[in-house]
């Protein structure tokens, strides 16, 4: 795993990240990504949807064909297009993804809970008892 300046010396000279993934959660990588202003490729799912805002190269799940025409369509496509989706899914990010609001956002619902104002069920069946 790689952070810091390597990450972004790194980021700097990728020009697509690919997620042929065809089941997954909300993906971070796709959201860092995301955050460094460049193209996805991804599977055409709900968690990438998300991620990015639907600002990306969508791929059927399972279809390596129109992944490795998307791949092809990528590099031909002018820098300008791939910036501007690629910058659209960032401003996306930004806006729905930011991580200093989601620990907020934690930060916020345990101290709910300590304090009272929320149950803290982790089990369906503790809540019927």
């Amino acid at each position: 795993e790689k952070h810091g300046r390597e990450l972004a010396a790194l980021q700097s000279n990728a020009y697509a990240h690919v997620f042929p993934t065809s089941n997954e959660g909300m993906s971070l990588a796709v959201i860092e990504a995301c955050q460094y202003g460049r193209l996805v490729i991804a599977t055409d799912i709900d968690a990438n949807r998300e991620a990015t805002g639907g600002h990306f190269f969508a791929v059927p799940t399972l279809d390596t064909e129109v992944l490795a025409t998307h791949l092809i369509l990528a590099c031909a496509t002018p820098s300008f297009v791939r910036e501007r989706v690629a910058s659209m899914a960032h401003r996306h990010v930004l806006r729905s993804h930011d991580q200093n609001d989601r620990v907020d956002d934690t930060l916020r619902f345990y101290q709910d809970a300590l304090d009272g104002r929320r149950e803290l069920v982790t089990m369906p069946s503790l809540a019927m008892a």
